[in-house]
C-alpha cells in the first residue's frame, strides 16, 4: 500500500509540472536564462556582450485573474561604440529572439534603429 501510494504522488507531481509548463511559467526566476541566447545574436553583429555597459534584464509578465506569468524578457545594454542609446533584445518566455534593434545615436550595422 505504501509503495502504491508514493507512485500515486509522483505520478501527482509529474502531472502538476506538465500542466504548468503548458500554462506558462510562473516566477520563472532569472531572466538571464536567456544569456546564451542574447550572446550568440550579438555575435552576429560582431557585439561581444562582455563589452556591454549598464547591461539590463527585464522580465514581461501577464497577469491573468490573478496569475503572474511570463511573457518574454528583454535585454538592454550600451555598446562601446555608442555614446548615447543602446541594443535591446526582445524575447518570449522561451528566449526565441523576437526584436533587436537600437535606439538613441546608436546605429549597428544589421540592426534596425528605433528612435524612441
Amino acid at each position: 500500500m505504501k509503495a502504491l501510494r508514493v507512485t500515486f504522488m509522483a505520478t501527482l507531481v509529474s502531472m502538476a509540472m506538465a500542466m504548468s509548463a503548458l500554462a506558462g511559467e510562473e516566477n520563472p526566476g532569472s531572466p538571464d536564462k536567456c544569456t546564451s541566447v542574447v550572446s550568440e545574436q550579438l555575435k552576429v553583429l560582431d557585439v561581444n556582450m562582455a563589452s556591454l555597459k549598464n547591461p539590463q534584464w527585464l522580465t514581461d509578465n501577464f497577469n491573468h485573474r490573478g496569475v503572474n506569468t511570463v511573457s518574454g524578457y528583454r535585454f538592454y545594454g550600451e555598446p562601446p561604440t555608442c555614446t548615447n542609446g543602446e541594443i535591446a533584445v526582445e524575447m518570449n518566455a522561451q528566449c526565441g529572439i523576437s526584436d533587436v534593434y537600437t535606439t538613441g545615436e546608436c546605429r549597428i550595422k544589421g540592426a534596425p534603429h528605433y528612435w524612441f
